[in-house]
């Protein structure tokens, strides 16, 4: 595993947990290996990174309802399809006053922090 010729100081690997965090951190590890673990902090986001699109927007979800589902339903109704390859469109609809209420956004902050 190589990040480039040029070194750096960390790699955050954000990933979804579809609600079960703790194994799929675990599997991760595993992976990854001891030997590459000093530098690489994992980010798991409970649901999906959609989650901070629907906080944003004040798009309600859950585990019967993934992120993803309630924003593609919201897409639906206003534009057309959620696609995954539309996440980069919506940065700049985040609110960030809300996201500083969810846990998994807060964490992206303090490692980028530190």
């Amino acid at each position: 595993m190589t990040a480039g010729k040029e070194e750096c100081n960390k790699i955050i690997i954000e990933y979804d947990c579809d609600g079960n965090c703790s194994r799929i951190t675990k599997q991760i590890k595993n992976i990854l290996g001891q030997e590459y673990q000093n530098n690489i902090y994992l980010l798991g986001i409970e649901f999906e990174i959609e989650e901070w699109i629907c906080d944003s927007l004040k798009i309600k979800y859950s585990a019967k309802r993934p992120p993803a589902k309630a924003l593609n339903d919201f897409e639906k109704e206003h534009s057309g399809k959620y696609r995954k390859d539309k996440l980069p469109s919506y940065s700049s609809k985040l609110d960030y006053n809300r996201l500083n209420k969810n846990k998994s956004f807060q964490a992206f902050l303090g490692l980028m922090e530190e």
